[in-house]
């Protein structure tokens, strides 16, 4: 990487691509927090452990969406852990940067290699997001490899290179549902516009090279599809039960679930169809959309920073585009506009247009420096930009990552996760070394199990929950006796009960629109609260918020 023949340039971006992955590897070594991976990404695969196989979670709604990254996750929970799992999620950037550098080297030169490494690491989003534990990554990485072979397929057409962009397409989509919109269907798109368009093959043979395309894909995706098929009779569980047969309840219109969980466009739509909103409003919208992106933080490590934004105009000053630039381009564009249209507005399901836009910004930038005297005014606007979105991760770092006092002051790892908002660890590690083996917890408000050993159930739904799922509220709202609740609660086996009274009154306020969790309009169910938990409900430890409590079953058989 440092040999002689390379220009300063070259080792400057090449040392900083190495530097800013050291720190996000340094800024990784530190428990798991992140909300997601503690409600499914790490629990779903830690139950599998438990269970020494796959199982049925109908009360985890994110339990049925594909996960070979949660494949690793298991792999790396059962050899070391949460921290392994997290590494294994962190791999994925600077995998993704060499893949990025090794791209555009074959086809634009080391500089432009070089370059580009440099933009993609150096993204806020993605120093942020290789320092969590997410599956995001993994759909950027096998996504922008689905890409690099059918580009190099263009270049060399040689049928491997098809059958190697369809695996990774494959692998790509059994990691994330998203991955069907913007890898498959923008890659089925790409492969017909060359052999149809560009090379003037015929129309048959360019729809018989996309259902070979299609076929890999599907053979890789199948195994998610089969399971949920024999748990749910829907091969995609948990949407569109309209074209299945399945009796789930957790079953969901894709339509409903955008407007639910943030995507403006879908929202907007169905306000259009009410006459509340005008035509002119949606197209702002989309037009906007950029501007919107960069200016905003959008989700979890949702900073693009401005890189693109400033760079991505001075394309036009380019006298030629070459043919691959321009798929790169088509590429970027189709993902982001069919993830404006139809996915959330959190940027980390666009994650897969950042390779190929940092391609196309280092391209632009090197062919702008030929001419000498722009050279220097250039490498110094790259190193400004780079430079504040390091400002933009180190100031994520000191404010919410806040990595520091854990790896290099006393911090211990349960001080760490409670200030970092975990705060029903204590109560569930204290669960872990004192009840009983064979304990099932019921979690009420916690829709995180990651980190509790004992049996547990809880409930995660799309939009945090669904009201009808709320086991202890359902009973209360079913029985009219303490006894009864007791009965039904020792027939599902649990043995103790778990409060999150800070999650329960988010949950209240934000889903059930209620005062609090136990809010009853009728005055006799609250009176049964009260005598449930003063007459059947003994406290074991209570800490931030939480408590644990054991359920005291007398005289039920």
């Amino acid at each position: 990487f440092f040999s002689a023949k390379k220009t300063c340039d070259e080792k400057f971006f090449i040392g900083l691509t190495f530097s800013i992955t050291a720190i996000t590897l340094l800024a990784s070594l530190t428990p798991p927090f992140f909300y997601d991976a503690l409600s499914y990404h790490l629990a779903v695969p830690q139950k599998y452990l438990a269970n020494q196989g796959f199982i049925y979670l109908p009360l985890n709604y994110f339990s049925n969406f594909p996960a070979n990254l949660g494949m690793l996750f298991t792999l790396g929970l059962s050899l070391s852990g949460g921290l392994l799992a997290k590494l294994l999620s962190w791999m994925y950037a600077p995998l993704t940067a060499l893949a990025v550098y090794s791209f555009s080297k074959s086809f634009f030169g080391k500089q432009t290699g070089a370059l580009s490494a440099a933009v993609f690491i150096s993204l806020p989003g993605i120093m942020i997001l290789s320092t969590l534990t997410s599956i995001d990554l993994a759909v950027t990485f096998y996504s922008f490899m689905s890409l690099y072979s059918i580009l190099y397929r263009f270049k060399f057409p040689r049928r491997r290179w098809l059958i190697l962009s369809g695996i990774f397409c494959g692998v790509a989509v059994g990691t994330k549902y998203t991955a069907i919109l913007v890898t498959f269907l923008t890659l089925e798109i790409i492969l017909f516009i060359h052999l149809y368009f560009v090379k003037k093959k015929s129309f048959l043979n360019g729809i018989k090279n996309c259902i070979y395309f299609g076929f890999i894909v599907l053979l890789c995706f199948s195994p998610w599809l089969i399971k949920n098929i024999i748990y749910t009779n829907n091969p995609i569980h948990p949407f569109s039960y309209s074209l299945s047969s399945s009796n789930s309840q957790e079953t969901n219109e894709y339509s409903q679930v955008m407007r639910r969980i943030g995507n403006p466009i879908h929202r907007w739509f169905y306000s259009y169809k009410d006459n509340k909103s005008s035509l002119f409003e949606g197209i702002k919208l989309i037009i906007t959309s950029p501007w919107r992106i960069t200016m905003t933080t959008n989700g979890a490590a949702g900073k693009t920073g401005i890189i693109f934004l400033l760079g991505l105009p001075f394309l036009l000053l380019l006298k030629k585009i070459p043919l691959l630039i321009r798929y790169l381009l088509f590429f970027s564009a189709s993902v982001f506009l069919l993830w404006v249209l139809f996915l959330p507005w959190m940027l980390r399901f666009a994650f897969p247009i950042f390779p190929a836009l940092s391609i196309i910004v280092a391209y632009t930038f090197n062919e702008l420096k030929k001419p000498n005297r722009l050279k220097k005014l250039i490498d110094t606007g790259i190193i400004i930009v780079i430079t504040y979105h390091l400002f933009l991760f180190f100031s994520e770092a000191v404010t919410i990552l806040r990595p520091f006092s854990y790896l290099f002051g006393n911090q211990s790892k349960e001080e760490f996760l409670v200030s970092h908002g975990v705060n029903y660890y204590p109560a569930v590690e204290w669960a872990n070394n004192t009840i009983p083996e064979n304990s099932k917890i019921l979690f009420i408000g916690e829709l995180r199990g990651f980190y509790c050993k004992r049996d547990y159930i809880l409930h995660v739904g799309i939009d945090g929950v669904d009201e009808e799922k709320l086991i202890l509220r359902d009973l209360i709202k079913k029985y009219d006796t303490p006894q009864d609740i007791c009965l039904e609660l020792n027939n599902l086996g649990i043995t103790h009960i778990l409060f999150n009274l800070s999650e329960m009154s988010r949950i209240a306020k934000n889903y059930l629109s209620l005062d609090h969790y136990f809010d009853f309009p009728e005055k006799e169910k609250n009176e049964l609260v009260r005598e449930f938990f003063s007459g059947y409900l003994y406290l074991l430890v209570s800490e931030y918020n939480v408590s644990l409590y054991e359920i005291r079953y007398p005289g039920i058989e």
